[in-house]
């Protein structure tokens, strides 16, 4: 699903990519982390709503398809637990707005189509290509979600270039 002005007239791609960062106050940090607890859904299932809802808004299109990055090591593959290396992948999201859902019921939904997905997260993307019936050469998404959940502490201490420190807190 491209965002309007990700094209030019002659349909030909622009090479302009942005990236957003955002950072949320104390007081929008507790009415998210209320939000997920009250409705026992997880931040990421809400900012991939989010997300699916702008991108929905923007192309007027109400069934949506963007990229979000998994670490693509699901305890259901065998032998993961012993394999070496990096498993970072980047999946397809579908979502499908409707109007009848209110949004709690949506969001949970969201949900379980998330955890429906963690059987697919160790397939390569060119696989899952072929799989599709996008036709070859198209890109499966336009925009890819990429959702860290890191405390705070951590996080500041790698942009100062430090190891993070292992904590067992942080966001749920």
């Amino acid at each position: 699903t491209p965002l309007p002005g990700d094209r030019i007239a002659d349909n030909s791609r622009m090479q302009r990519f942005e990236q957003c960062y955002a950072e949320l106050s104390e007081g929008g940090m507790s009415a998210l982390q209320n939000l997920v607890r009250d409705y026992q859904i997880t931040l990421n299932t809400v900012v991939q709503g989010a997300w699916a809802l702008l991108l929905s808004r923007y192309s007027g299109l109400n069934d949506v398809l963007f990229g979000s990055v998994v670490s693509g090591r699901p305890p259901l593959l065998e032998g993961s637990e012993s394999m070496v290396g990096m498993f970072i992948n980047t999946l397809a999201v579908r979502i499908r707005l409707h109007d009848k859902d209110d949004l709690t019921t949506w969001l949970r939904n969201l949900q379980l189509e998330q955890f429906d997905r963690t059987q697919y997260e160790y397939s390569p993307l060119a696989e899952v290509q072929k799989w599709s019936e996008v036709p070859p050469g198209t890109p499966l998404f336009e925009t890819v979600v990429l959702f860290e959940n890191f405390p705070r502490e951590a996080n500041s201490n790698q942009q100062r270039g430090e190891k993070p420190k292992k904590s067992r807190k942080g966001l749920s």
